[in-house]
């Protein structure tokens, strides 16, 4: 279990910015959006990869921060 430091809500909420600034549409997906950067900056900070069924919001985040991401499909099983 990884819970977010300060830096990753201050970094969370710089790319949130940028990204309602160039996708305002976005705004609608907000408390969704704010987890998921939250959860991918964690995931960057520790080093891990993060795996999951959720590739827009994912791929949206990483046009921001780096960091690795796999998609899994229902099939999978861990």
């Amino acid at each position: 279990m990884v819970t977010p430091l300060y830096s990753d809500w201050k970094i969370a909420g710089e790319v949130l910015s940028k990204l309602f600034r160039e996708y305002p549409s976005a705004r609608s997906k907000l408390p969704t959006l704010v987890s998921d950067t939250l959860i991918a900056q964690s995931a960057r900070s520790v080093g891990v990869t993060l795996y999951t069924r959720n590739r827009s919001d994912f791929e949206w985040i990483q046009k921001y921060i780096p960091f690795s991401f796999e998609v899994v499909s229902e099939e999978s099983s861990f």
